[in-house]
């Protein structure tokens, strides 16, 4: 018995051809649209989402503008010369020794200095005890007597720089004694090379 189920696909057939080919239309009409609006973009992103995020104004309006860095903080006179140990004893302050010089130097070896070292300078600082019950054989150096006065002034200024380790290594002791003998870190980084010349002016001033 003939019950009409292949006309009704063939019938069926069209409209489900037809809707494929509406649904493709659709699909590639979006993709013109999206490829267009992605080529006028002219920001350094195609397509932002939060544009705010990239192109935010430098200040709002009747906002003053944001301050100047102050003088003398951005370098413009290029890095620090480098010297090594052998050459540091031709090397001379580039400040006169004056009382304010003195007093600069007093204040940053309070600061970072006067923990080991002491207040004075003699090697008696809080450190030296805290060593002692650590077990360390050397002794904190005093620097109002001994070697450091008779050191030229490059010399000491390449010691603060540097460290006590590095030094030792320039003067041809090896890494391994010269590590076990010196907890005296490079201040290199930590002191800009203006306030480590400071420095020096003020271990002049306490010699003995």
């Amino acid at each position: 018995m003939n019950t009409g189920l292949p006309e009704i696909e063939m019938g069926l057939a069209p409209m489900k051809l037809a809707k494929q080919n509406r649904r493709l239309v659709i699909f590639t009409a979006l993709s013109i649209l999206l490829v267009s609006m992605l080529g006028c973009s002219t920001g350094a992103y195609p397509l932002d989402i939060f544009p705010e995020m990239h192109y935010q104004q430098s200040y709002k309006i009747q906002e003053p503008p944001s301050l100047s860095a102050p003088p003398g903080s951005v370098p413009i006179s290029g890095g620090e010369v480098q010297f090594g140990f052998t050459d540091a004893g031709s090397v001379n302050s580039p400040f006169p020794s004056s009382q304010a010089t003195v007093q600069r130097g007093t204040d940053l070896f309070r600061v970072n200095c006067s923990v080991c070292h002491g207040a004075d300078g003699t090697g008696n600082g809080p450190m030296q005890a805290k060593l002692e019950e650590a077990g360390y054989p050397g002794v904190i150096a005093n620097l109002t007597t001994g070697a450091t006065p008779n050191r030229p002034d490059g010399e000491v200024f390449f010691i603060i720089s540097h460290g006590w380790e590095a030094t030792m290594m320039e003067m041809g002791m090896s890494e391994e004694v010269a590590s076990e003998r010196s907890l005296m870190p490079p201040f290199m980084k930590l002191i800009s090379e203006d306030d480590r010349w400071m420095i020096v002016h003020y271990l002049r001033s306490i010699e003995q």
